[in-house]
């Protein structure tokens, strides 16, 4: 039996990949983010998203012109917050730089931690975390201003926006498979569990596995269970956890997804039925539909995975994440944001008034509640990212 390949290992992994929480980011001089931008300008969301949305250029001094549709990108990260959401008709001022590649952007993030970030989707810039975008208000005109002097004066050269890459697709290991002596150095090396300075070999090895060997660690993943002493993270761990070996399992993925459903943990068991949705459409929404009577975040991850997939009987369900926010783990609170844009989109396709939004999701049951009430006859549930990442097959 390998020992613990998806417990502890993977748990000293998020660790030692995400700053200390106390961690803070120093303020950067507006100046300073004018001279590194690549786009400076008022932007309008039009495409509510969880890291990536779509916005609408108002007015801008460099990068993009008014009019054209741009995608922005912000920041994964191991610490609260995790990621930042937008929201259709929000106008903020923008300075973002040309965005790297996806596989970039993995490796500056602290992704492990936060499986949204796995997630590729087309950006046009990025926009790290502690530098905006800055909500409209009353001083953001002055800033703009400000920042079309600063443009003016640097002259910075002109960065065009490339053509978007083909969207990416879910493809199966590369073959040959591996040798049955280099399957046993991946088990061995797993067994050590992870720890500096061989993080990269542990990766290697749990990887490889999962593409062309995965029973064992889904065998491990069922019987496993996250400790008491990990608190509000313990839901978050499962989910990090049981999302990684859905989404890299390279052989027989139905039979090792439906393997998840027997799971100790209920946080797994809705992991291998949202996977499942990708492989047998039918079979995993009914499982979903029994998990999301399920309490606490597992209840609601269930939840919002059909509503996102149309399901409005779900919703109810869904508004139970919000409330009690006082107390609510970092994934609950993803969670809020993720159901916010998913009601944010609809509500756009819908033509009816936008959801109530605060910052980290942290709006009162009886007001999100009421929102939907009023406005549930008219909605048909639409998330514009569910296509592409259907594809990817990553939730």
């Amino acid at each position: 039996m390998l020992r613990s390949i998806l417990g502890m290992g993977t748990i000293g992994l998020l660790l030692l990949s995400a700053a200390p929480a106390s961690a803070k980011i120093a303020p950067i001089p507006f100046a300073e983010l004018v001279a590194r931008a690549d786009f400076v300008g008022i932007v309008e969301c039009e495409t509510a998203g969880a890291i990536v949305a779509t916005y609408k250029v108002i007015e801008s001094c460099r990068g993009a012109k008014a009019g054209e549709r741009i995608n922005l990108r912000s920041f994964v990260r191991g610490p609260g917050p995790q990621f930042r959401h937008s929201m259709v008709g929000e106008r903020s001022l923008v300075t973002a730089i040309r965005a790297g590649s996806h596989e970039d952007f993995v490796k500056r993030s602290t992704v492990m931690s936060q499986p949204l970030g796995w997630r590729n989707l087309h950006a046009d810039y990025d926009v790290p975390y502690g530098q905006g975008p800055f909500p409209e208000g009353p001083d953001t005109k002055k800033q703009y201003e400000e920042a079309k002097k600063l443009v003016a004066a640097q002259g910075k050269a002109e960065f065009k926006l490339p053509k978007p890459l083909a969207p990416a697709v879910w493809s199966a290991p590369p073959l040959p498979r591996p040798t049955a002596a280099q399957l046993e150095v991946w088990r061995a090396r797993l067994v050590l569990g992870a720890g500096p300075p061989k993080n990269d070999e542990y990766a290697k090895a749990r990887d490889g596995l999962l593409a062309y060997d995965p029973a064992p660690l889904f065998d491990e993943l069922v019987k496993w269970a996250p400790g008491e002493k990990l608190g509000f993270a313990r839901a978050e761990s499962a989910y990090s956890k049981a999302s990684l070996a859905a989404w890299r399992c390279g052989q027989d993925r139905e039979k090792h997804l439906k393997m998840l459903l027997t799971a100790q943990e209920p946080v797994v068991r809705v992991a291998g039925a949202i996977y499942l949705c990708f492989e047998n459409e039918k079979v995993g929404m009914g499982e979903l539909a029994e998990l999301s009577k399920l309490e606490g975040e597992a209840g609601g991850w269930a939840a919002l995975t059909l509503a996102r997939r149309g399901q409005k009987e779900a919703v109810p369900r869904v508004l139970k994440l919000f409330g009690g926010s006082q107390r609510a783990s970092r994934f609950e609170v993803n969670l809020r944001l993720n159901a916010l844009v998913l009601f944010s989109n609809s509500a756009k396709k819908a033509g009816v008034a936008q959801p109530p939004s605060e910052r980290f999701g942290a709006v009162e049951f009886e007001t999100i509640q009421g929102w939907w009430q009023k406005h549930a006859d008219k909605i048909t549930l639409h998330d514009p990212w569910l296509e592409t990442l259907s594809k990817q097959k990553i939730d």
